[in-house]
């Protein structure tokens, strides 16, 4: 659970408390992700630092994603754990490297910043959502905007895909 601490807590099944607390030294956690394998927590902050990445085994950061606006208020893995996204309130995805943290690309010009983000089990195609009524898909491969689909007549928070596309 990301909080507005700053502070993202941790529990195994059963336990009555927080296994692991991690502290990212920002104002507040908006979107948390686990990798497909479990071993790391990718968590978009609010503050320095853009997002973080945490080994959940031992607690210790593995790396900070930088280079984005101060609000990253979406992050996703691909399913295949080779990706990591992150969309932020200056209405930009990054497409990082998940093993490294080496930046890949950038999608530039959407409407706003995103809330959202979540890849088509393939792996080929992103969506974003974000402050207005459309649902932007992406291909983070190549760094592009594909289309504009308009699903909505207010913001849409959040999008979700199912396992079978």
């Amino acid at each position: 659970a990301g909080d507005r601490d700053g502070l993202v807590r941790l529990w195994r099944a059963g336990d009555e408390g927080p296994s692991l607390t991690l502290d990212c030294n920002v104002d507040r956690v908006p979107m948390i992700s686990f990798s497909p394998d479990g071993a790391s927590l990718l968590c978009g902050v609010v503050g320095p630092g853009g997002a973080i990445v945490w080994n959940v085994e031992t607690g210790v950061a593995r790396y900070r994603l930088a280079g984005q606006g101060k609000e990253v208020r979406a992050v996703a893995y691909s399913p295949d754990g080779r990706l990591i996204v992150t969309g932020a309130d200056d209405r930009t995805v990054r497409v990082w490297e998940a093993r490294s943290g080496v930046l890949l690309r950038v999608i530039e010009g959407l409407p706003w910043g995103p809330f959202d983000l979540e890849f088509h089990p393939g792996g080929r195609v992103l969506f974003a959502v974000g402050r207005g009524p459309q649902v932007a898909v992406l291909d983070p491969l190549a760094g592009a905007q594909l289309a504009s689909l308009d699903v909505h007549d207010e913001m849409v928070f959040s999008i979700a895909v199912s396992a079978d596309s």
